[in-house]
C-alpha cells in the first residue's frame, strides 16, 4: 500500500513537471513569435522608409526636370520675343530709311 501511495505521488509529480514543462515550452514559444514579430515589423517599417524615399528622389527628380523644361521653354520665348521685336526695330528702321 505504501508502495502505491508512493507510486501515485510520482506520478502526480511527474505530471506536475510536465504539465511545467509545457506551461515554459509555450511561454517560450509566444516570446519568440513576439521577437519574430517585432523583427518583423522593423524590417517592413525599414522597406516603407526606403519606399518612401525612393518615391520622394523619384517625385524631386520629375519637379527638377519639370522646371528644367520650364526654364528652356521660357527662354525660347523669352529669345521668340527678342527676335520679333528686332525684326519689328529692322523693318521700323528700313522702313524710315526709305521714307528719307
Amino acid at each position: 500500500m505504501l508502495a502505491k501511495k508512493e507510486s501515485e505521488q510520482v506520478r502526480l509529480q511527474d505530471q506536475r513537471i510536465i504539465q511545467q514543462m509545457m506551461e515554459n515550452e509555450e511561454r517560450l514559444q509566444r516570446q519568440r513569435e513576439a521577437e519574430f514579430k517585432a523583427r518583423l515589423d522593423k524590417i517592413q517599417a525599414k522597406m516603407a522608409k526606403m519606399a518612401d524615399t525612393v518615391v520622394k528622389n523619384e517625385k524631386d527628380k520629375q519637379l527638377q526636370e519639370e522646371r528644367r523644361l520650364l526654364a528652356m521653354q521660357t527662354e525660347k520665348e523669352r529669345r521668340d520675343l527678342q527676335d520679333e521685336q528686332s525684326r519689328k526695330h529692322r523693318i521700323l528702321s528700313q522702313n524710315q530709311l526709305v521714307q528719307n
